[in-house]
C-alpha cells in the first residue's frame, strides 16, 4: 500500500487537496494502489495521524507540504513515524516542499526524498522503479541526498498537457460527503500557474523547477465533466475554482467564460462557484458571464488600494482598475459585505516592510466604502519562497528570526502589533460567531442570531476604527498607540458582557456541531 497525506493539521476548516486527488488519479491508471488520507478532515493530530498510517503498514508514504505554515507538523509526523520503526520511503512533495526541497532535505533527517513540481508523472515513474526493484536515483524531478548526504536536485522534467491526466480522485469528497452531507463544497482545477508577475510570488520560481508552460489549461469540456462526475455521484452543486486565476484579461477571457457558461446550461447544471480573479480581469461582460453561469463568490487579489505598494508588488494594475473592479462587481450585486448573498473575497496585502503611517491610515476609507472584512486590515506581506521582493528583503535585512519580515518604520512595528493585540483578544469570537452564521445560512438551520452577529459587527468596527486611531496615535509616540489602545478596548467592553456572549457562542457552537464550515 502507498498512502497520500494532506499535510494540513489544526484547521477548522475542511481541506480537500486536488493536487493530491490528481496525483492519485493519476498513480491509479498506471496500476499503483494509492490511499488519500486527510487527517484535518479527520481532526486527528500529528500523532494520531500516524497511528493511523502505521496500522496501514505502507511501503511508501507521500506528504503534501503547499504552505511553510504545515513544517511543524510535517516533522512531527515524520518523527513519529520513524521513531516507531517504519523503514517505509518518506516522500514530500507540493508548491512549497518543491521550492524549500534542499531545506527540507538537510532539516528532516526522516525525509528520503522530495516530488519536485507537478508531480503526476514523476510520483508514477517513482512507484514503477519501487515496484521493479530498479534505481530510482536518476529521475528527473527528485530531490534527493547523494551519498556524501549533500542534497541533489536531478533537474526539472518535461510536463504533459493537463488534459492527458484523468479526473480527479474522489475518495476525499466521499469521505467529506459521508461525514458532513452534500452540501460541502468541493475544489475543482481548471488551469495551474498565472501569467502574472507579482514581485512577491513564488508561482513563477515555482514553475522554473519544471518545463511547462507558465499557465496552463484544461479544456473546459474535460473540466465540466468532472464537475458533472462529482454531482451526479455525490449530489454536490457548490464548487470552487482553485486556480491561481480562473479568468484571463481580454477578450480571450471573455470568450472561455462564454464556452462554460454554455456547457453548464446544456448539462443543466445549477450550481453555486467560487473563482479566483485580478482586478484587470473583472469587466462587466466577463462578470456577467460569471454571475450567469453560477459563480456566487470571487475572490480579487486587489492587495492595496496604493499605488506605491502596487508597484512595489509589480501587480500590473492600477488604483484606478482596483476600484474599477470593485464598482462592477458591486453594479452586479456583489459585495464585500459577509452577509451578501454574491460575495467579494477580498485579497489585502497592506502591511509591507517599507509601509508608512499616513499610507496604511488612507486604506481605511476604502475598507468602509466596500464593507470589507474588519480582520482583512491585518494582512501583512510574509515570505513566500523566491520572489524577486522576496530576495531584496533578505539582502537588506528585514527577515527576523522567526523569518517573518520586519517594519522598517518603528512607528508601523508599534501599531501593528497593538492592532494585533486588539485582534487577538476579539478576533476569534469574531470567527466563532460568523463559523456559526455561516452553518444556520448554508444548511438551513432556523437558529437566531440576531445578537450575535450585531456582536460581529460590533467587533469590526472597532477594529476599523482602532486603526485609524493607531495610525494617527503612531505619529506621537508609544504612549499615545497605548492610550488609543486602552480607550478602544473599554468602549468594546463597556458595549457588551463579553462573558455572556462567549457562553451564547459556545451554546451556538455545540448545537452546530457536525456541521460542514467552508471557507
Amino acid at each position: 500500500m502507498n498512502i497520500l497525506v494532506d499535510g494540513i493539521f489544526h484547521e477548522k476548516r475542511l481541506t480537500q487537496n486536488c493536487g493530491l486527488a490528481s496525483l492519485a488519479a493519476y498513480g491509479k491508471s498506471r496500476g499503483h494502489d494509492l490511499v488519500l488520507f486527510a487527517p484535518n478532515n479527520r481532526r486527528l493530530d500529528e500523532e494520531r495521524a500516524a497511528a493511523w498510517i502505521l496500522e496501514r503498514a505502507p511501503a511508501f508514504v507521500g506528504v503534501s507540504l503547499l504552505s511553510r505554515f504545515q513544517y511543524p507538523s510535517f516533522g512531527k509526523l515524520a518523527g513519529a513515524l520513524r521513531h516507531s520503526g517504519w523503514k517505509g520511503l518518506l516522500v514530500a512533495g507540493g508548491h512549497w516542499a518543491s521550492l524549500a526541497h534542499d531545506r527540507l532535505l538537510r532539516e528532516t533527517e526522516e525525509l528520503d526524498l522530495v516530488v519536485v513540481g507537478d508531480g503526476e508523472e514523476t510520483l508514477a515513474d517513482l512507484l514503477d522503479r519501487l515496484r521493479s526493484g530498479t534505481d530510482w536515483r536518476d529521475l528527473a524531478g527528485l530531490a534527493r541526498r547523494d551519498p556524501s548526504g549533500l542534497t541533489r536536485f536531478n533537474g526539472p522534467r518535461s510536463l504533459g498537457p493537463l488534459d492527458s491526466y484523468p479526473p480527479m480522485d474522489t475518495s476525499l469528497i466521499r469521505e467529506l460527503v459521508q461525514a458532513y452531507g452534500p452540501t460541502v463544497r468541493v475544489g475543482v482545477i481548471a488551469s495551474r500557474g498565472c501569467y502574472g508577475d507579482c514581485a512577491y510570488c513564488s508561482v513563477k520560481a515555482y514553475n522554473r523547477l519544471q518545463r511547462a508552460k507558465p499557465y496552463r489549461m484544461r479544456s473546459l469540456e474535460r473540466v465540466v465533466d468532472e464537475i458533472q462526475m462529482i454531482h451526479d455521484e455525490f449530489g454536490i452543486s457548490d464548487f470552487s475554482f482553485e486556480d491561481d486565476n480562473f479568468v484571463l484579461p481580454g477578450r480571450a477571457g471573455v470568450v472561455r467564460l462564454e464556452e462554460l457558461g454554455r456547457l453548464l446550461e446544456e448539462r443543466g447544471l445549477r450550481l453555486d462557484l467560487w473563482v479566483q480573479t485580478r482586478p484587470e480581469c473583472v469587466s462587466l461582460e466577463a462578470m456577467t458571464l460569471l454571475k450567469r453561469a453560477g459563480v456566487r463568490t470571487i475572490f480579487i487579489g486587489t492587495e492595496s488600494f496604493d499605488p506605491a505598494t502596487l508597484a512595489l508588488y509589480n501587480r500590473g494594475n492600477t488604483l484606478e482598475e482596483n476600484l474599477e473592479a470593485l464598482d462592477v462587481l458591486e453594479s452586479l450585486g456583489f459585495s464585500c459585505d459577509v452577509n451578501a448573498e454574491n460575495r467579494i473575497k477580498f485579497g489585502a496585502i497592506i502591511f509591507h516592510p517599507y509601509v508608512t503611517l499616513d499610507v496604511l491610515r488612507a486604506q481605511a476609507q476604502h475598507w468602509r466604502r466596500y464593507h470589507i472584512p474588519a480582520g482583512k486590515l491585518l494582512r501583512r506581506l510574509r515570505p513566500g519562497g523566491e520572489g524577486r521582493l522576496c530576495r531584496r528583503l533578505e539582502e537588506e535585512g528585514l527577515v527576523g528570526d522567526d523569518g517573518e519580515y520586519l517594519f522598517a518604520r518603528p512607528e508601523v512595528d508599534a501599531v501593528y502589533w497593538t492592532l494585533h493585540r486588539f485582534f487577538s483578544e476579539y478576533h476569534p469570537l469574531r470567527d466563532e460567531i460568523r463559523s456559526v452564521e455561516k452553518i444556520n445560512r448554508k444548511d438551513g438551520l432556523t437558529m437566531d442570531v440576531g445578537f450575535l452577529r450585531r456582536v460581529r459587527e460590533a467587533i469590526e468596527e472597532h477594529l476599523v476604527s482602532l486603526f485609524e486611531e493607531l495610525c494617527l496615535a503612531g505619529q506621537e509616540g508609544n504612549e499615545a498607540i497605548e492610550r488609543a489602545y486602552r480607550r478602544r478596548c473599554d468602549l468594546i467592553e463597556g458595549e457588551f458582557d463579553f462573558g455572556a456572549v462567549r457562553a451564547r457562542v459556545k451554546a451556538a457552537l455545540a448545537e452546530t456541531a457536525g456541521h460542514a464550515v467552508s471557507r
